[in-house]
C-alpha cells in the first residue's frame, strides 16, 4: 500500500505588486537617458494564470496549471517569470522532491481572456522534466534569448501559454507526509527596444 503525502502546491499569480489577474502598466515618452532612449509608447500586459491549490497527493499523482502572459499593449515585450517559494511556509527540500515539467505554447490550448490573440512561441515545446527545484534555480523561463537571437519578442496582439505539470514521484517516501511547497509566481515585463543581451532591465 502507498504511503499517502499530504502535500499542498500553491501557485499565486502576481503581477508586480499586484494580485492575479491584475494589470501592470508602464508608459514611457522618448528621452534620453545616459545615451539610450526609451520608446514612445505603452507597455502592457496582463498576468491571466489563476492560484491553484492541491492538498492530498500521493505519490505516482501529477498536477497541471497554466501561466499566461497577454500583451495588450503597444511594444514588443521581453519578459521573465520567477518563482519564489515561500520559506516560512515551505517544507525544506521538498522542492528536491516534486518533478516539473513546463510547455510553451501547448498545444490544443485555447486562451479563455484571449482567443483570438496570436500564439507565442512554436508549438508544444516541451522543457526538460526536472526536479522543481532546479526550475527555481535556472530561472529559464523567459523570452530574453528568443528576443535577441531568433527576433521573437512577446509582440502586441500575442499571448504566452504556459502549462506547468508538478508531479509527485511514485517512490516518494513516506518521511514527506505533511510536506507543503507555497510560492509566488512573478511575471516581469519590459520593453524589447534599446536593451542589452545578458543585462536587460526590467
Amino acid at each position: 500500500m502507498r504511503a499517502k503525502i499530504l502535500t499542498s502546491l500553491l501557485i499565486i499569480a502576481l503581477a508586480s505588486a499586484l494580485a492575479g489577474g491584475a494589470t501592470f502598466a508602464v508608459f514611457t515618452h522618448r528621452e534620453a537617458i545616459e545615451n539610450n532612449f526609451i520608446s514612445t509608447g505603452d507597455l502592457d500586459f496582463r498576468l491571466v494564470g489563476t492560484p491553484f491549490e492541491v492538498s492530498n497527493m500521493k505519490p505516482g499523482d501529477k498536477i497541471e496549471g497554466y501561466i499566461e502572459i497577454a500583451n495588450t499593449g503597444s511594444l514588443d515585450m521581453i519578459f521573465k517569470i520567477s518563482i519564489v517559494p515561500d520559506d516560512e511556509i515551505t517544507t525544506p527540500g521538498f522542492a528536491d522532491q516534486l518533478l516539473a515539467t513546463v510547455t510553451l505554447n501547448p498545444e490544443g490550448y485555447v486562451s479563455q481572456d484571449y482567443p483570438h490573440f496570436g500564439k507565442y512561441g512554436p508549438a508544444n515545446y516541451a522543457f526538460p522534466k526536472a526536479r522543481l527545484s532546479d526550475v527555481i534555480a535556472l530561472d529559464m523561463l523567459h523570452n530574453e534569448q528568443a528576443t535577441f537571437e531568433d527576433g521573437e519578442p512577446l509582440k502586441p496582439g500575442f499571448v504566452a501559454v504556459y502549462k506547468v505539470e508538478i508531479e509527485l514521484p511514485l517512490e516518494t517516501t513516506s518521511e514527506w507526509e505533511n510536506a507543503i511547497f507555497k510560492c509566488d509566481v512573478i511575471v516581469d515585463g519590459t520593453q524589447a527596444d534599446h536593451q542589452t543581451p545578458g543585462n536587460v532591465i526590467y
